[in-house]
């Protein structure tokens, strides 16, 4: 939610640059959505470990971190889209989907009418996977959800080839789900909502998919590394004073979880059952970490003492004011001087307020970033 993307090109990337060659190992334990794990994997020759508490985090990481060399997109390509899409063709499901999508030429406009019939084709039981029961009719279409379906069931078996797939089908569902840039919820069917998703809905997998496949195989970083599901806490516990670590926290108070959790179900692959607005899986099937709740500078404090204890250096990221889960970038400070030497940098960045409003709240909000270097006393 905070752009790691912006960021970069404006103050952080120069310095992970500079930093980054003086190690051995690189370590991102709250890696989102890859961006700085895969700048630092291209860029240098340090390896790079990436890790998060949610699985698709990991997988978009992992398929750029963890190769040293350009893959074959054909190859991942065929291996996995014709048979699925061919299998897809197979399901009498897929027909009632292409037979609703028709219909929408049959209309003046897209209408309330046509999401309420999306929304009773998709709770017709599936088996397939996950999307076509929770997210069919509400984050994507009947043709969407059954696509996403097959093609996770029917991700590539090689390491490489299915890194690099499940990468692409996150991005796809992110690109294509009907809700405003993370899905606590989808849109509703007001005037503008219903535009939105009609938007959403017409958005073609299959070419996306492609694309994503394109780019993220001509990506690699030039030493290998890994990314794997684990808390910031643990991936402390195996630090050395030959890492580097990027400590980039959570600033909300409400977990990430439950703005992530579509992509989340689409990568683990298992059906769920959902609930509410957002229609969210289980609480206890949702990652949950300290950090997004008032204990956030409790578990600052003990993460940056047990990397001061292993000798660690930390470059550390925090919005300069007052976060909702109580953190500032001065308390971020105030903690790191207890256990580093520190030097401290502020720039400009653009954060999300997690969805605009009708009474004028932008959806993205500039502000300042605070920058801090730690290095052991």
């Amino acid at each position: 939610m905070g752009s790691k993307t912006f960021l970069l090109s404006n103050g952080l990337g120069e310095l992970l640059l500079n930093e980054t060659p003086k190690f051995e190992r690189f370590v991102d334990p709250f890696c989102g959505s890859g961006a700085v794990a895969e700048f630092v994997a291209v860029n240098t020759r340090t390896k790079v470990t990436a890790s998060d508490l949610q699985a698709f985090a990991v997988a978009l990481a992992r398929a750029t971190v963890g190769r040293d060399q350009a893959a074959n997109s054909n190859q991942v390509l065929n291996n996995w889209l014709d048979k699925a899409l061919e299998k897809r063709d197979r399901n009498p499901k897929w027909k009632k989907a292409l037979q609703w999508k028709a219909g929408l030429d049959n209309t003046t406009g897209f209408t309330k009418n046509r999401v309420i019939k999306a929304r009773a084709l998709c709770r017709q039981p599936s088996q397939i996977g996950p999307t076509w029961n929770a997210y069919g009719g509400y984050y994507f279409s009947p043709d969407q959800s059954l696509t996403f379906d097959y093609l996770r069931k029917y991700l590539p078996r090689g390491t490489i080839d299915r890194s690099i797939a499940i990468s692409s089908l996150i991005r796809a569902a992110s690109r294509c789900a009907a809700s405003p840039g993370h899905t606590a919820q989808p849109f509703g069917v007001s005037e503008g909502g219903l535009r939105a998703i009609e938007d959403a809905w017409t958005r073609d997998i299959e070419s996306l998919v492609k694309k994503y496949v394109e780019e993220t195989s001509a990506i690699h970083a030039q030493t290998r590394g890994d990314a794997r599901k684990m808390s910031a806490a643990h991936q402390a516990t195996k630090a050395t004073d030959a890492d580097l670590f990027f400590i980039d926290p959570p600033y909300s108070a409400v977990q990430y979880s439950r703005f992530y959790h579509v992509l989340e179900t689409l990568t683990v692959g298992k059906r769920v059952e959902v609930t509410g607005a957002g229609r969210y899986p289980p609480l206890a099937q949702r990652a949950s970490s300290q950090f997004s709740t008032k204990k956030a500078g409790k578990a600052l404090d003990g993460l940056l003492k047990v990397l001061s204890g292993k000798n660690a250096s930390v470059v550390l990221t925090f919005p300069d004011g007052q976060a909702s889960n109580g953190l500032s970038g001065g308390s971020a400070l105030q903690i790191s001087r207890r256990y580093f030497n520190v030097r401290t940098k502020k720039i400009a960045n653009r954060f999300s307020t997690l969805g605009g409003s009708a009474n004028g709240r932008a959806s993205r909000v500039d502000t300042k970033e605070l920058i801090l270097y730690l290095s052991p006393k």
